[in-house]
């Protein structure tokens, strides 16, 4: 039976986020401040102008193309992306940890997070854990080394190429597909397990809700930053669906400010049960004019 709108005022409003919300494809993904789907027309709709407003002013606040780009496994950066340089300026991070400092590791990051960086650093270490920055901007030349480099770890283990590619892109970018090209992402690790052969990766996940890894969960969005492949709900190995890349990295945040990362952890975007993730707020944020 068709809705009848004709007695209600705020019907069209009713109607327009239903449209909202099916154009996005987030069924209840945008109720930030009520965080109920059954709230009331009038929270409904200021919901939409929240999520509208956090949005153009993230884009006028970081000055760049693709700040906000939902780059995935299967969404690739625009062809007049820089393959050799991101779009905006990179430094070595320079970070301040107390009695160390980071000094020239070849690592590179958008010189825009370095403030960030700095701040997430310094409240780490004053929780008594150990942060260590693994890996950060990279060209596409270093993204198709790395890929290429898991693809021909994966061979022996099958029977074609194309399998052994399959595989290694459940945990690895393709070039052109990585939100390191952005020089916004960083893979951050507790440097207490550094250095030992896949141990760190296998703590990463193991400990993902605890100690460094359960940190950041609670704490990196208060410097901007958000996971953007976190853990599942049925295997450790497994980021929640949606997140652009099956395989859960609680080591990789991207920063994306404070405000939008404020968002996502009050939407509780961590919870496996429910289905808000960085990747489809970022692509409901391409319909925002």
């Amino acid at each position: 039976m068709a809705e009848n709108t004709s007695e209600n005022p705020l019907s069209k409003i009713l109607i327009n986020r239903r449209n909202f919300l099916k154009i996005f494809g987030l069924g209840a993904v945008v109720v930030a401040t009520s965080g109920n789907p059954f709230a009331t027309v009038e929270a409904q709709a200021e919901d939409i102008n929240i999520f509208v407003k956090i949005i153009n002013e993230t884009r006028e606040q970081y000055d760049a193309a693709h700040f906000l780009f939902p780059v995935s496994q299967t969404r690739r950066l625009p062809e007049d992306f820089p393959k050799d340089s991101a779009e905006v300026p990179l430094v070595t991070p320079n970070i301040h940890t107390g009695a160390t400092e980071m000094g020239d590791t070849g690592i590179k990051i958008a010189q825009l997070i370095q403030p960030a960086v700095q701040q997430l650093f310094t409240e780490v270490k004053k929780a008594g854990l150990s942060p260590k920055i693994v890996s950060g901007y990279r060209t596409f030349a270093e993204q198709n080394r790395t890929f290429n480099n898991y693809v021909a770890a994966e061979q022996p283990f099958c029977k074609t190429d194309a399998e052994a590619e399959e595989k290694a892109n459940r945990y690895s970018a393709k070039a052109g597909f990585s939100e390191h090209h952005l020089g916004l992402a960083l893979d951050i690790m507790d440097g207490s397990f550094a250095g030992k052969p896949g141990g760190q990766w296998d703590e990463a996940r193991k400990n993902f809700n605890q100690g460094f890894y359960g940190w950041l969960r609670e704490n990196s969005h208060l410097s901007g930053f958000a996971l953007s492949y976190p853990t599942g709900a049925d295997n450790i190995q497994d980021a929640k669906p949606g997140c652009g890349y099956p395989s859960a990295e609680p080591w990789h945040i991207r920063f994306v400010g404070r405000q939008l990362a404020q968002y996502l952890q009050d939407n509780d975007y961590l919870n496996p049960q429910n289905s808000v993730t960085l990747n489809k707020i970022l692509l409901a944020g391409e319909k925002v004019k």
